[in-house]
Protein backbone atom coordinates (compact mmCIF):
# COMPACT_ATOMS: atom_id res chain seq x y z
CA UNK A 1 0.00 0.00 0.00
CA UNK A 2 1.15 3.41 -1.05
CA UNK A 3 2.12 5.77 2.49
CA UNK A 4 -0.50 8.67 2.21
CA UNK A 5 0.50 12.14 4.13
CA UNK A 6 -0.39 11.39 7.74
CA UNK A 7 -2.81 14.27 8.96
CA UNK A 8 -1.47 16.57 11.79
CA UNK A 9 -2.30 15.82 15.38
CA UNK A 10 -5.08 17.13 17.01
CA UNK A 11 -2.93 19.51 19.15
CA UNK A 12 -1.00 20.55 16.02
CA UNK A 13 -1.39 24.06 14.43
CA UNK A 14 -1.12 24.17 10.55
CA UNK A 15 2.01 25.41 9.04
CA UNK A 16 -0.13 27.98 7.03
CA UNK A 17 -1.62 29.13 10.00
CA UNK A 18 1.54 30.61 11.60
CA UNK A 19 1.50 33.41 9.58
CA UNK A 20 -1.49 34.80 10.82
CA UNK A 21 0.21 34.84 14.13
CA UNK A 22 1.12 38.76 15.39
CA UNK A 23 2.02 38.46 18.48
CA UNK A 24 4.84 35.64 20.04
CA UNK A 25 6.17 34.97 23.48
CA UNK A 26 8.91 33.05 24.45
CA UNK A 27 10.30 34.47 27.46
CA UNK A 28 11.82 32.83 30.14
CA UNK A 29 12.57 29.78 28.30
CA UNK A 30 16.20 28.92 29.10
CA UNK A 31 17.14 29.68 25.33
CA UNK A 32 20.59 29.43 24.63
CA UNK A 33 19.60 29.95 21.02
CA UNK A 34 16.60 30.14 18.55
CA UNK A 35 15.80 28.20 16.00
CA UNK A 36 15.29 29.37 12.98
CA UNK A 37 13.29 26.51 11.00
CA UNK A 38 10.00 27.62 11.95
CA UNK A 39 10.78 31.62 11.82
CA UNK A 40 9.78 31.68 8.12
CA UNK A 41 6.26 30.93 8.83
CA UNK A 42 5.42 33.61 10.75
CA UNK A 43 5.69 36.34 7.95
CA UNK A 44 3.11 38.47 9.73
CA UNK A 45 4.77 38.61 13.68
CA UNK A 46 5.06 42.29 14.22
CA UNK A 47 5.86 41.64 18.37
CA UNK A 48 8.65 38.97 19.85
CA UNK A 49 9.11 38.45 23.35
CA UNK A 50 12.55 36.59 24.05
CA UNK A 51 13.43 38.34 27.67
CA UNK A 52 14.41 35.92 30.28
CA UNK A 53 16.82 33.82 28.29
CA UNK A 54 20.07 32.94 28.26
CA UNK A 55 20.81 34.02 24.82
CA UNK A 56 24.25 35.89 24.62
CA UNK A 57 23.84 37.56 21.08
CA UNK A 58 20.62 38.87 18.47
CA UNK A 59 19.74 35.28 16.79
CA UNK A 60 20.61 35.77 13.25
CA UNK A 61 17.53 34.26 11.79
CA UNK A 62 14.92 37.54 12.82
CA UNK A 63 15.84 38.70 9.36
CA UNK A 64 13.25 36.26 8.62
CA UNK A 65 10.81 38.58 10.46
CA UNK A 66 10.67 41.32 8.25
CA UNK A 67 7.46 42.90 9.58
CA UNK A 68 8.73 42.69 13.00
CA UNK A 69 8.48 46.14 14.94
CA UNK A 70 8.87 45.17 18.38
CA UNK A 71 11.66 43.42 19.88
CA UNK A 72 12.51 42.80 23.33
CA UNK A 73 15.76 40.82 24.40
CA UNK A 74 15.34 42.20 28.00
CA UNK A 75 17.24 39.67 31.13
CA UNK A 76 19.58 37.89 28.69
CA UNK A 77 23.41 37.21 28.51
CA UNK A 78 23.72 39.66 24.82
CA UNK A 79 27.33 41.76 25.15
CA UNK A 80 26.99 42.92 21.61
CA UNK A 81 25.02 43.99 19.12
CA UNK A 82 27.26 44.55 16.01
CA UNK A 83 25.16 43.21 13.18
CA UNK A 84 22.17 43.95 14.48
CA UNK A 85 21.52 46.13 11.74
CA UNK A 86 21.34 43.42 9.12
CA UNK A 87 18.40 41.49 11.41
CA UNK A 88 16.60 43.56 12.28
CA UNK A 89 15.80 46.75 10.12
CA UNK A 90 12.44 47.82 10.76
CA UNK A 91 12.44 47.59 14.33
CA UNK A 92 10.55 50.74 16.33
CA UNK A 93 11.28 49.39 19.37
CA UNK A 94 14.13 47.59 21.32
CA UNK A 95 14.33 46.15 24.77
CA UNK A 96 18.41 45.22 25.34
CA UNK A 97 17.96 46.33 29.62
CA UNK A 98 19.67 43.92 32.01
CA UNK A 99 22.65 42.57 29.40
CA UNK A 100 26.03 42.87 29.29
CA UNK A 101 26.35 45.13 26.60
CA UNK A 102 29.65 48.10 26.76
CA UNK A 103 29.16 49.37 23.47
CA UNK A 104 26.04 49.77 21.69
CA UNK A 105 28.22 49.68 18.24
CA UNK A 106 25.87 48.49 15.30
CA UNK A 107 22.53 49.65 16.91
CA UNK A 108 23.39 53.46 15.16
CA UNK A 109 22.59 51.92 11.78
CA UNK A 110 18.93 50.57 13.09
CA UNK A 111 17.41 53.45 10.70
CA UNK A 112 13.70 52.87 11.87
CA UNK A 113 14.23 52.60 15.34
CA UNK A 114 12.34 55.27 17.83
CA UNK A 115 12.56 53.78 21.21
CA UNK A 116 15.43 51.73 22.90
CA UNK A 117 15.53 50.99 26.11
CA UNK A 118 19.11 49.84 27.28
CA UNK A 119 19.28 50.46 31.34
CA UNK A 120 21.01 48.21 33.56
CA UNK A 121 24.12 47.22 31.33
CA UNK A 122 27.64 47.94 31.25
CA UNK A 123 27.86 51.16 29.41
CA UNK A 124 30.47 53.33 31.03
CA UNK A 125 30.51 56.58 28.85
CA UNK A 126 27.59 59.20 27.72
CA UNK A 127 29.11 59.39 24.14
CA UNK A 128 28.43 55.48 23.72
CA UNK A 129 24.61 56.50 23.83
CA UNK A 130 25.17 59.77 21.46
CA UNK A 131 25.96 56.93 19.12
CA UNK A 132 22.02 57.28 18.62
CA UNK A 133 21.52 60.27 18.16
CA UNK A 134 22.40 60.39 14.31
CA UNK A 135 18.76 58.13 14.18
CA UNK A 136 16.58 60.13 12.37
CA UNK A 137 12.88 58.71 14.30
CA UNK A 138 14.85 58.31 17.73
CA UNK A 139 12.49 59.83 20.71
CA UNK A 140 13.32 57.52 23.82
CA UNK A 141 16.51 56.15 25.09
CA UNK A 142 16.53 54.57 28.88
CA UNK A 143 19.87 54.64 30.54
CA UNK A 144 19.52 54.27 34.33
CA UNK A 145 21.62 51.50 35.72
CA UNK A 146 24.68 51.54 33.45
CA UNK A 147 27.62 52.72 35.17
CA UNK A 148 28.00 56.02 33.49
CA UNK A 149 25.31 56.65 36.26
CA UNK A 150 27.36 57.05 39.00
CA UNK A 151 30.85 57.55 36.81
CA UNK A 152 29.76 60.89 34.77
CA UNK A 153 28.51 64.00 36.96
CA UNK A 154 25.94 65.40 34.90
CA UNK A 155 25.24 62.54 32.26
CA UNK A 156 21.99 63.39 31.56
CA UNK A 157 23.14 66.96 30.57
CA UNK A 158 26.04 65.26 28.09
CA UNK A 159 23.36 62.77 26.84
CA UNK A 160 21.05 65.52 25.88
CA UNK A 161 23.65 67.72 24.56
CA UNK A 162 24.42 64.41 22.00
CA UNK A 163 21.25 64.69 20.79
CA UNK A 164 20.41 68.56 20.27
CA UNK A 165 23.57 68.94 18.82
CA UNK A 166 21.63 66.60 15.81
CA UNK A 167 19.13 68.41 15.97
CA UNK A 168 16.86 65.42 17.95
CA UNK A 169 14.94 66.29 21.03
CA UNK A 170 14.22 62.90 22.97
CA UNK A 171 13.06 61.50 26.37
CA UNK A 172 15.97 60.35 28.60
CA UNK A 173 14.68 57.73 31.11
CA UNK A 174 11.17 58.75 30.65
CA UNK A 175 11.70 62.85 31.02
CA UNK A 176 12.59 65.59 28.38
CA UNK A 177 15.88 68.22 30.07
CA UNK A 178 14.24 70.21 32.47
CA UNK A 179 14.81 73.78 33.22
CA UNK A 180 18.26 73.32 35.31
CA UNK A 181 19.50 71.01 32.84
CA UNK A 182 18.98 73.44 30.07
CA UNK A 183 21.06 76.21 31.24
CA UNK A 184 23.86 73.60 30.71
CA UNK A 185 23.94 72.56 27.51
CA UNK A 186 25.74 74.08 25.18
CA UNK A 187 24.17 73.38 21.75
CA UNK A 188 21.38 75.04 20.75
CA UNK A 189 17.98 73.40 21.00
CA UNK A 190 16.66 71.45 18.01
CA UNK A 191 14.67 73.38 15.65
CA UNK A 192 11.14 71.57 15.71
CA UNK A 193 11.10 72.82 19.45
CA UNK A 194 11.66 76.51 18.46
CA UNK A 195 9.62 76.49 15.33
CA UNK A 196 6.87 74.70 17.59
CA UNK A 197 6.13 77.28 19.87
CA UNK A 198 4.61 80.82 18.24
CA UNK A 199 6.50 83.57 19.41
CA UNK A 200 5.57 85.12 22.69
CA UNK A 201 3.58 88.81 22.05
CA UNK A 202 4.49 91.26 25.16
CA UNK A 203 1.35 93.36 25.95
CA UNK A 204 1.90 97.31 27.75
CA UNK A 205 -0.31 96.99 30.58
Amino acid sequence: AQDTPKPPKSNELPSYKWAFLRHLSLADNALTFLPTSFLSYLTSLTHLDLSSNLLVSVPPGLSALYNLIYLNLSDNMIDSVLGIYTNLGGVLTLNLSHNRLESICGLERLFALERVDLRHNLIEESAEIGRLATLPNIAEVSVEGNPLVEIEEGYRIRCFDLFWKEKKEVLLDGSPPGFYEKRYLTSPPPEQMSSARPPSVAHSP
